[in-house]
Formats: C-alpha cells, structure tokens, sequence
C-alpha cells in the first residue's frame, strides 16, 4: 500500500507537469482581461442593442468561470469615459489604441470582436489580444442559424480562445427525435420535415423547434465535424402569462388543482389550454371558473398576459341545501330501496344539520360535524330516526316509533359557479328504543349546496 501511494503521487505529479507544460501561461495563470462591446454589422439597431449586453454577459461568465478577473465595458466607461470606450469598439488587433486602453486600465488580455448578420445567419469572430505585445493570441469565427443559437457560439468561442477547444469548420449530421413522434421540424428556422428525422448540416450551432398540434419544443445542439449529433426533444403545451387579481386579495390560488400562492398573482410559465382556476379565501365564498389560454390568441396580443379580475363574495351565514338519494336497510332482509329527500343548513363550514324523509313513513333529524371537509368530505353523523311501523310479528299496527343512532358520511364535493355539488355514502347503526332492536340504514345520495 505504501509503494502503491507513492506511485500515485508520482502519477499525479507528472500528469500535472504534462497539463501544465502543453497550456499557454494566459490559460493558466489568473489575469485581468478587458472584455470589449461587440461591433454590430447588419442588425437591426433594437436587435444590437439586445445582442450587445445579452452576449457580453455571456462572455463575461465564460470568462469568470475560467478563473480570470474581467473587467466589463461599464468598468472600462467608469475609468476612461464614455466617448473614448465608444471609439475603441471599433480597435484592430495589433493597433495602438489596444495598447493605450490595455494601458490605461491595467489588463493582461482584451477579448474583442463583431458579430454580423447575412440572411437570417449571424457570424460572430472574437479575438485574445496579448495587451503588452499588441499582438492577437487566439481567433475565433463561429456562426449560428438564430439569436438563441449565439449563447452556445460564443461559450464555445471562449473555450478555443483559451485552447480547451479546437475549432475546425465542415459539416456533421444532425438526429430529432420527439415525444411523442411525429412534430413538425425547423432548424435555424427552415422546415425540415416530420420526427423522428436526419439531416445534414452545416458545423455550428443551431436552434431546432417541433410543433405538433397544441404542443411543441425547442432545443440547440452544437454540430461537431464529421460527427452525428442527436437530439431528443419532449414536447410539452407551450406556456403562456397570467395575472389574477382579487378583492379583497390574499386569496388561495389554485391551477388545475395545485396552489399557485395568493393573489395578486403573475407567472410568465402558466400551460397553455383549457385550465381550470379555484380561488379560496376565509369568510368568503370559493370561486371557480374555466379558462381558455389559447397560444395563438396570446400571440395575437403581443405575449402580454391574460388578465382575471374578480371580486369575491362573503359566505352565506348559514347556507341552505337539498339532498335527494336511496336508502335501504342492511340489518333486515332487504324489502328494497327507498327514496330519501333532505333539507340542509349549513352553519359552520364543519357543521351540518338536516331534515329527512324515506318513504314511506320515516322522518330523520342528522347532525353532521365534518372531521374533513375539501372535495374529498369525511364527517360522523349522529341521527334521530320517527317512523311507522308494525309489530314484529307483523299483525297490528303500532304508533311511531323512535330509533337513535350515529355513522359514518364519506363524500366528494365540487366548487360550481352556482354553488358546491356532491355525492356522498353514509351508513348509520340505529338503536329501536321501544323493541330494543337495531337498523342499519345505508344511504347513497346526491346533493346540492348554495355558498
């Protein structure tokens, strides 16, 4: 074991000397490199103004992430000026006026560059100035079919800039396939056919987008030389911006069933389609409503969101209710199902009281306290039963007679515009106080409720 460390030590320390003696010292070493603003040729002046500080950012990351100390073009402005910074954009390798910035400031290296635009292509060159020879150590030509392509390119640029990468310029091949088959395909903006698909393409970067029906996807993927490269693209239902607004705010926000957070709510990655919006608030009664996100209709609008503004409105002190449903007797050989109607109030959202009536002679009081109560309802019932009845041998008739009890009530419920509707199961064990037997009544019935 002791040979074995050593051998590894000595491993590791020559492995050390052949990375670092085949690196260039500026790729080693921590420096301080100027990065310059790009100069624009044939883009729109909106367009080089985005492309500007997206790509600056960019490359300031790239750079960072090597290890090196970068100085932006806002520290550039804050030491030499606005005008002075606007007339080096256009500096050349090996001129003075690199030397005179790399000066002024202190930098060990400038990243400078341009990035044009032909068609609908852009080609971005960038160059590694050594600033105290003047002299350019790395070049970099890279070109992209779309803007969103450019992040990729310019990463790619300042890995061979810095020698991790060598660039060689040809042409590869390119693989989509989509979940589920079958999208529409563009690359850099051309059609290119149906998924799963194979084309050959230019080396580079390139952007690809699928479209099937209502769903689509978007992915990039660099083109190495003489390679194949494959991309998998999951479609999903594009997303779409949305602002909801209550009175009062605060409210629950739910989407499709999950909490959004309260209102006033915004989000730029709402699912586009058919959602279904459930807003909650303590003391008031639940809204809920269906809404259309339609891509093509948000596209139409300038991407600006779709807006819902709703005031909410106070619960009823005590909310009315009607049930209507089938009961039957479990404890007795079944004579049947008979229909059962009831009266509800509901005077807490945990508590209920009811009136019933079972053909074809029996009046029911419930109590129902509510141990859950959302779209899936649990509760215990406590129940008082007044019927006709015969004696049991079935001869006479005997006045009403008196049953009570408690059970179970086991439910779903469901938030409409017009109030809450239902169905619920609720099963209940009787006690007959005259002839000391029991009943086992089970009911099934469907409900509505005003909020």
């Amino acid at each position: 074991m002791k040979y074995g460390g050593k051998w590894l030590q000595l491993a590791a320390a020559t492995g050390a000397f052949v990375f670092f003696s085949h690196t260039p010292a500026y790729a080693q070493a921590k420096k301080k490199i100027v990065i310059l603003d790009l100069k624009m040729a044939g883009i729109e002046a909106d367009e080089a103004k985005t492309l500007r500080s997206t790509l600056g950012g960019i490359l300031a990351k790239s750079v960072t992430d090597l290890g090196h100390e970068v100085m932006s073009p806002a520290d550039i402005q804050a030491i030499i000026g606005l005008e002075r910074l606007k007339d080096l954009v256009g500096c050349e390798s090996d001129s003075s006026c690199l030397t005179e910035l790399g000066g002024a400031l202190g930098a060990d290296l400038i990243i400078g560059g341009s990035l044009g635009k032909l068609g609908e292509k852009y080609n971005l060159t960038l160059s590694l100035i050594d600033n105290n020879s003047a002299k350019t150590r790395g070049r970099f030509q890279g070109s992209a079919g779309t803007a969103a392509a450019l992040t990729g390119t310019v990463q790619r640029g300042v890995a061979v800039l810095f020698e991790r990468k060598k660039e060689v310029r040809t042409t590869g091949m390119l693989v989509v396939k989509t979940e589920p088959p079958g999208a529409s395909i563009t690359v850099d903006k051309k059609p290119m056919g149906t998924s799963p698909i194979s084309v050959n393409m230019d080396a580079g970067d390139h952007e690809i987008k699928a479209q099937l029906d209502n769903l689509s996807g978007t992915g990039q993927v660099f083109i190495k030389p003489g390679e194949v490269a494959r991309l998998l693209i999951r479609l999903t239902t594009p997303p779409v911006a949305l602002r909801v607004n209550t009175a009062p705010p605060d409210a629950s926000l739910y989407i499709d069933g999950k909490k959004m957070g309260l209102t006033p709510f915004m989000s730029e990655d709402i699912p586009s389609g058919t959602r279904s919006l459930r807003i909650e608030l303590d003391g008031y009664a639940p809204q809920v409503m269906e809404l259309e996100l339609s891509t093509k209709a948000y596209d139409a609008s300038g991407r600006e969101p779709f807006e819902v503004e709703t005031t909410l409105r106070k619960r009823w002190p005590v909310e009315p209710g009607l049930s209507v449903g089938m009961v039957t007797d479990l404890a007795v050989k079944p004579e049947g199902v008979t229909p059962q109607f009831e009266l509800t109030l509901d005077v807490a959202s945990h508590l209920q009281l009811g009136a019933a009536y079972a053909l074809p002679g029996a009046a029911l009081l419930n109590l129902r306290p509510y141990f859950y109560r959302g779209t899936f309802q649990v509760g215990a019932v406590i129940q008082s039963a007044f019927f006709s009845r015969h004696t049991p041998e079935g001869t006479e008739p005997v006045p009403t007679g008196i049953s009570v009890g408690g059970g179970l009530t086991f439910g779903l419920a469901f938030d409409l515009p017009v109030g809450s509707v239902g169905a619920n199961l609720e099963t209940t064990y009787l006690y007959d106080l005259d002839f000391d037997s029991f009943v086992l009544p089970i009911n099934l019935n469907i409900y509505w409720r005003m909020q």
